[in-house]
């Protein structure tokens, strides 16, 4: 007709044919339509793991989430184990005022430690500034290292400083004693053998002093192996209260 326009060319003739399977019932596609609902609740659940779960940030960075996991176990484990030795661990006691109106005399057991001057490493020290402690006696010419250990071993339970006192011609002597002790220890230099001679000492000889001065207990001939904790435990007795 005069006037129409030009009909449009077919813009999908240099297409190959493609054959269009038309059915005739809609049910047929119930199997293809239930594979796409599949597929597309798969890819809903990737989105939310990949948004909510820490283990799938984590692969950014080549870190899986039971390492990180297991690596945040062990450090609350050793934290807890710390604690728990720290709070089994008794702090050092500390000195008190000296007792007053002591009913027993000085350098007996009961009374006060008598104030007797003693050489010490870094310089002399009177045996009350050293409150409280675990004075160990050593006899002349000591080869006594077990016994030594074992009084040692108990101070150093109750976190009590342990001394041992010696005479100038055993000094050296009493040092080589000191690496392979249990606990920390010390030399001290008692150049009139007071200690021993107040006290009688026969043996390895303890003075278990308190905080306030007291000696309460004095134990002679310390055996290898002695059980001595129960002694040592009653020089803080108030600490614990």
């Amino acid at each position: 007709m005069l006037g129409d326009p030009e009909p449009p060319s077919d813009r999908y003739a240099d297409l190959p044919p493609v054959a269009v399977d038309v059915p005739d019932d809609a049910r047929e596609l119930a199997r293809d339509l239930q594979a796409l609902q599949r597929e597309r609740r798969s890819a809903r659940r990737r989105t939310w793991v990949q948004r909510h779960l820490p283990g799938r940030r984590w692969h950014r960075y080549g870190i899986s989430a039971p390492l990180v996991v297991t690596a945040l176990l062990f450090v609350a484990l050793g934290t807890t184990l710390l604690a728990v030795l720290a709070s089994g661990r008794p702090a050092r006691p500390t000195p008190r005022p000296l007792a007053s109106q002591v009913p027993v005399a000085p350098g007996t057991e009961g009374g006060l430690l008598p104030a007797v001057p003693l050489r010490f490493v870094d310089g002399p020290r009177d045996t009350r500034a050293v409150r409280p402690a675990v004075f160990v006696l050593l006899p002349a010419d000591c080869y006594c290292q077990a016994q030594v250990r074992t009084a040692v071993g108990a101070a150093q339970e109750f976190a009590l400083p342990a001394i041992l006192v010696t005479g100038p011609a055993d000094a050296a002597r009493a040092g080589t004693l000191l690496a392979p002790l249990p606990g920390p220890a010390t030399v001290a230099v008692d150049d009139d053998q007071r200690l021993a001679t107040t006290y009688a000492a026969s043996g390895v000889t303890m003075l278990l002093v308190r905080p306030d001065g007291l000696v309460v207990h004095v134990v002679r001939d310390v055996a290898v192996n002695q059980r001595l904790e129960p002694l040592v435990q009653d020089v803080t007795p108030t600490d614990r209260t």
